[in-house]
């Protein structure tokens, strides 16, 4: 019997452990989910909102991260660009008007190409946390005006895109912009790169922007990030069924409609 006392506080005591720890891992368990279910609500579902390696999306994303940075360092690019879209109610630039041949936005085009070649070789170290993946073109380019030229042939002839302003723009004092690019997919999220306005000690403030400065972090952009946030910027294609031997079908794509992205 004072064998028999002993086994069985032993096995009650395994017992009580089992349950106690079952009972953790399952609360543990439920906080996790819980966790993830928010996550997922506020990403709009299940989805992957990471940064492709569609070498096109990278094209893209370049397109709206140079055009966050013009925004806030190149005042008379910044001036073209609102008024393009001061009469356009559908907040979009055609990359042609843009950076084309015969686009008549010299000072846009000007700087997209200085800040092109920026992003190729950024100092280290550099205010741009965040910057848009490399390389922006395929090919043996050589050096960094033949990559230029190459991007410039991949966004222009091989592809027909546009800048997409979904609440058009605020660029009041010191404004914040945000980059992002069509997925490619039917996914209502993706990475961007926001742009945040800092003033230097002795600085006059953002009313002049070489007054100031800039620096980025990683977002993630859905409808709720462009409701909330002001000068959202997204690169997308523009579909052409129409056009005999048009580049711009983009049947490789399973996307009904490019527009519906944060429409």
């Amino acid at each position: 019997m004072k064998k028999t006392l002993p086994l069985l506080l032993l096995i009650t005591l395994g017992l009580f452990s089992s349950c106690e720890k079952e009972n953790h891992d399952s609360l543990e368990s439920a906080s996790l989910n819980s966790q993830n279910q928010m996550q997922s609500n506020y990403l709009g579902g299940n989805q992957n909102c990471n940064y492709e390696n569609d070498l096109f999306e990278r094209q893209l994303h370049w397109m709206s991260a140079i055009t966050s940075k013009i925004l806030r360092f190149h005042p008379a690019a910044r001036t073209e660009v609102q008024v393009a879209l001061s009469n356009n109610v559908a907040n979009t630039i055609p990359a042609e008007d843009l950076i084309g041949g015969n686009s008549t936005m010299s000072a846009f085009h000007t700087a997209f190409e200085q800040e092109f070649y920026y992003y190729l070789n950024p100092p280290d170290p550099d205010s741009d946390n965040t910057r848009p993946q490399i390389p922006p073109a395929s090919g043996g380019a050589p050096g960094p005006s033949g990559i230029f030229a190459i991007y410039l042939d991949n966004i222009l002839i091989d592809n027909c895109v546009e800048l997409y302003f979904p609440t058009g723009l605020n660029l009041n004092g010191s404004f914040t912009s945000t980059a992002t690019a069509h997925p490619l997919t039917e996914e209502d999220c993706n990475e961007g790169i926001k742009r945040l306005y800092y003033q230097p000690n002795g600085s006059s403030g953002p009313g002049d922007p070489a007054e100031g400065g800039s620096y980025t972090s990683p977002v993630t952009v859905n409808d709720i990030y462009n409701n909330a946030n002001d000068n959202v910027i997204v690169a997308r294609p523009v579909r052409d069924n129409v056009s005999p031997g048009s580049n711009c079908t983009y049947t490789q794509y399973n996307v009904t409609d490019f527009e519906d992205f944060l429409d």
